[in-house]
């Protein structure tokens, strides 16, 4: 009988362990599928948003061929009213024009003067984020510059995205940008 015990323990103790084992298995797996899910609609919403700004990038430069682009996004609280917060500043001799996605002409132009390009820090995005704004003392426009075709990484602006965004305005980035080292 003590025989007949044992055995039947260790066939409850073999029951508990595949038991749980397999729940855990199965919980895993579960987690598993929920993240490769998750990890799907994100590389399909990349490649969708990819797709977007490079419409809204041709179609501005098939409209202002020639012209240097400033690609970003306008800051939160800014006056997008496409279904994206995405800009485009094209840089014209006199003025800057400002695209949003979609548009067949500017939403608004801001003249270039001297002393019109500053970068001012954001309102929104904590310490060291900063945006460009170009102001005729009239009108302005902020944007936050970072290369739109370069997703995952949009929202998220560079260095180089403003050194970019300087030149193309005609300023000198180190005037306005401060670099450690």
């Amino acid at each position: 009988m003590r025989a007949a015990e044992l055995t039947s323990q260790a066939r409850w103790l073999c029951d508990v362990i595949v038991g749980g084992a397999s729940r855990v298995l199965g919980s895993a797996a579960i987690l598993g599928m929920i993240l490769l899910l998750v990890l799907a609609l994100l590389a399909l919403t990349t490649a969708g948003a990819r797709r977007e700004c490079a419409r809204m990038v041709q179609g501005v430069e098939r409209l202002r061929p020639g012209w240097p682009l400033v690609l970003g996004q306008l800051p939160q609280g800014g006056r997008a009213t496409a279904k994206s917060a995405a800009m485009i500043l094209v840089v014209m001799r006199d003025v800057v024009e400002v695209w949003g996605y979609g548009d067949s002409a500017p939403r608004w132009t801001v003249r270039r003067v001297p002393g019109g390009v500053s970068l001012t820090r954001a309102g929104v995005g904590g310490p060291g984020v900063y945006d460009l704004q170009v102001s005729d003392g009239e009108h302005a426009v902020k944007i936050r510059p970072c290369d739109l075709r370069r997703l995952p990484a949009f929202p998220m602006s560079r260095q180089s995205d403003f050194e970019t965004a300087l030149t193309a305005l005609g300023e000198e980035p180190r005037d306005h940008l401060v670099t450690s080292g």
